[in-house]
């Protein structure tokens, strides 16, 4: 089986970085304020709570407990992730997309609408 496209959500971490980013054509940082990422993680969390959601691996339950909430607000924007998100924006702006409003989000998926 061979692919077209693909997609990879989350954090950026080592493993094949660098290749990752070359293989995309397309780069997307997600980076909206801190008390929205908590007001959304809440309201996941009521609405799935102790269930795995379908984008989740199975057998993880939805949480919203201390050390992910310390996640959202602090160790998510640890300063090395900065500095790795403002690398990708460096070296690759060519394919990179830096969203950091949901207006920004909303425009992006208007427009991959045309």
């Amino acid at each position: 089986d061979t692919h077209d496209s693909w997609v990879i959500e989350g954090n950026l971490s080592s493993c094949l970085f660098e290749e990752r980013l070359n293989a995309a054509d397309k780069i997307i940082i997600l980076q909206l304020p801190r008390l929205i990422c908590l007001k959304r993680a809440y309201k996941r969390y009521r609405q799935h709570r102790g269930q795995t959601r379908d984008s989740m691996a199975e057998g993880c339950p939805e949480r919203f407990d201390l050390d992910f909430i310390k996640w959202i607000l602090i160790d998510g924007r640890h300063p090395q992730i900065q500095e790795r998100f403002q690398s990708v924006l460096e070296n690759y702006s060519d394919k990179t997309l830096h969203l950091t409003s949901q207006k920004d989000i909303d425009t992006f998926l208007q427009d991959m609408k045309k």
